[in-house]
């Protein structure tokens, strides 16, 4: 049986493959396009109220959330307004897929297999390319919620802290991709 992997560009509210072209479709990361973020993290008293936060999982983020900081400093957005700001995405650890496609039983694990990205010649590049990543993929989230007039200086002063953590490592492919290839 043959395997193919590709990343598609289009909205999740349209189709972005042919009808009857494609067994099986994961996204880890296709959540964030929820129309609304769960009623127990905008809560103030709940446990999953995530003030100074801005996601649930603390890795990615932190740099975005420092520059919101930043700004909420400078006078140019408040305080309430960076903790009422959830980016509802939840990253799956590599084990939760398996668990549930075991725990399912209409699909068996034939393959998972980490993909490199390719390697990045210049260093400075990359966190140029980090922040447009960032921006493009929650453009619309973040207009909604903070408005158009803080959008360029919110990404500028991250794309800055970028620039400041980036390490080796990252220009010589050590961060992956994973695929996965099931089978009903």
């Amino acid at each position: 049986m043959r395997y193919y992997a590709a990343g598609v560009p289009g909205f999740f509210y349209e189709g972005v493959f042919p009808n009857a072209s494609i067994n099986f479709a994961y996204s880890s990361t296709a959540i964030h396009w929820l129309s609304r973020v769960p009623t127990a993290v905008a809560d103030s008293s709940s446990p999953a109220w995530n003030k100074g936060r801005i996601q649930y999982s603390n890795a990615t983020n932190e740099l975005l959330e420092s520059s919101l900081m930043d700004l909420v400093r400078k006078g140019a957005v408040s305080e309430e307004k960076v903790d009422s700001f959830n980016i509802p995405i939840y990253p799956m650890s590599p084990k939760e897929p398996s668990t549930l496609v075991e725990r399912n039983a209409s699909f068996s694990i034939e393959m998972v297999a980490d993909l490199p990205v390719s390697p990045v010649d210049d260093i400075s590049s990359i966190p140029k390319l980090l922040a447009t990543h960032m921006r493009d993929g929650m453009d619309e989230l973040f207009k909604q919620h903070f408005g158009e007039e803080l959008f360029d200086e919110l990404f500028d002063l991250y794309q800055k802290k970028n620039v400041k953590s980036i390490s080796p490592p990252l220009s010589q492919g050590s961060l992956v991709t994973s695929l996965w290839c099931l089978d009903s």
